[in-house]
């Protein structure tokens, strides 16, 4: 694999899969930290459908955060990004855009398949 694929894989299962099973485990109640317990009491009076909702805002703004973080780096030349002594942005003619599509990072690298479907539902 190279140097721009592993990076992508290292990012999308430490980013962005990692933000969204952390966000899973609160709304299923099984984290104890004091917020997480909070948020969990709030969303248990929610039905399945608003859970849904809930999971969808989640999604979408997880998948946005690592977008403009990838993007940030092609808009400001001055903030570099390397991966093994590589400039990533050399790697590739668009950062951003190597998230999506079937053969983009987050179809070939998240472990979170069930909530790729989720993505376009709402």
């Amino acid at each position: 694999m190279d140097k721009l694929n592993e990076f992508g894989e290292l990012y999308i299962s430490e980013v962005y899969d990692k933000t969204i099973k952390l966000f899973e485990m609160i709304v299923a109640g099984k984290m104890k930290g004091m917020t997480a317990q909070m948020a969990y009491a709030k969303l248990n009076s929610f039905d399945e459908e608003q859970k849904k909702i809930v999971m969808w805002f989640i999604l979408q703004s997880v998948e946005k955060s690592v977008h403009n973080m990838l993007y940030m780096f092609e808009e400001h030349r001055n903030v570099k990004l390397f991966y093994e002594e590589q400039e990533i942005l050399e790697l590739s003619d668009g950062l951003a855009g190597e998230l999506y599509s079937e053969d983009g990072w987050i179809s070939r690298f998240s472990l979170c398949a069930g909530d790729k479907n989720m993505t376009n539902e709402y």
